[in-house]
């Protein structure tokens, strides 16, 4: 197991911490040293080995629980939040690091984290909880196409999805702002009331085929280098999108791709119309 703290022995130089649930086994010496070294190469913490905990970075610190935890040659790995204490910059390295380890060593790895990137980019398959509960299971392609509920798709993607609600009618969804047109709409949802979701990267500020047009008011941009997140008022509803330009005018029409428009019931749970 490899602890969020690190869990590393303050008193113990690298070499020993590593080494420790190999002498607990109690194997030989020579097995030992040959394990630590091998640990330590793949790690790239070799020149680590003769140093305190209080000598080594946050980075270092996580190498080292790491390495103590594949030194016992685990069938299962299990990781609770190893990033959380990185800073941000470090904790891209390390995530990467961990990608590469865990797809060379193919060691089945259960890894606990609250930073939802974080599982996009490590997972093969992705369980998302909720107070406890399992909310969907699925491979992180599943999980962000086709979230199975409100929160799944609020929780999974980096900005959250945008929502507002709609009223079905025989033709489509009557939001408001826009009507979105669908076919073959089940008699029982007519007149009810749904949540409409889409990304902020499903909506462009350039005319697209499939797309909704709307108007709206920019009331704040958000500058990340190579794109913009626009937060757009449209008829009270904000809607956050994407661009790679800055828009002159606070004035904008937003296209809404219809293709990538995801529906929740008064039950929260995904409606697949």
């Amino acid at each position: 197991m490899v602890f969020q703290s690190y869990a590393v022995w303050p008193h113990m130089k690298v070499f020993d911490n590593i080494a420790l649930p190999l002498k607990v086994r109690k194997l030989p010496r020579e097995e030992i040293e040959k394990r630590v070294k091998f640990v330590a190469e793949m790690l790239q913490i070799t020149n680590l080995l003769d140093r305190y905990p209080f000598q080594l970075s946050g980075g270092e610190r996580q190498r080292v629980a790491v390495a103590r935890a594949l030194a016992v040659e685990p069938e299962v790995l299990l990781m609770d939040e190893p990033l959380s204490n990185l800073d941000a910059l470090l904790r891209v390295q390390a995530r990467a690091e961990l990608k590469k380890l865990q797809r060379d060593l193919k060691i089945t790895t259960i890894y606990v984290t609250h930073d939802q990137v974080e599982a996009m980019v490590l997972a093969d398959r992705i369980a998302v909880m909720n107070k406890g509960k399992i909310m969907q299971v699925g491979t992180p392609d599943e999980i962000y196409n086709k979230p199975a509920n409100r929160f799944v798709a609020h929780f999974i993607g980096s900005p959250p999805m945008n929502f507002f609600e709609g009223i079905v009618e025989e033709n489509g969804i009557n939001a408001g702002f826009a009507k979105i047109p669908f076919k073959n709409i089940p008699v029982e949802l007519i007149g009810k009331r749904v949540v409409v979701g889409i990304r902020p990267s499903d909506i462009s500020l350039s005319p697209i085929a499939s797309g909704i047009q709307v108007r709206g008011h920019i009331i704040l941009v958000e500058n990340l280098g190579s794109e913009y997140i626009l937060h757009v008022d449209v008829d009270g509803v904000i809607l956050r999108a994407m661009s790679k330009i800055k828009p002159v005018n606070n004035e904008v029409l937003l296209y809404l791709d219809q293709n990538r428009l995801h529906l929740f019931g008064e039950d929260e749970k995904r409606l697949n119309l």
